[in-house]
């Protein structure tokens, strides 16, 4: 799923698609999603939306710290 909402928020803003590094993935797996695919959702478009285009893959560090709100 998130693959696919990177997709269609990279389209919609017009943004190149990132890539995804394992340990990124593995914490959107592995992450309780308290609002559920709509939570999911709305991060994935967050990270779109602010994303650097210079980035073209989003790193662990980013995730948790900009999108899911970990400290560390």
């Amino acid at each position: 799923m998130v693959k696919n909402f990177a997709q269609e928020y990279s389209t919609k803003y017009q943004k190149e698609t990132p890539t995804f590094m394992d340990n990124a993935m593995e914490l959107f797996a592995s992450y309780r999603w308290p609002g559920n695919v709509r939570e999911l959702r709305n991060v994935v478009e967050r990270m779109i939306i602010f994303m650097d285009n210079q980035r073209k893959h989003m790193e662990i560090k980013v995730l948790q710290q900009k999108y899911l709100g970990f400290q560390g």
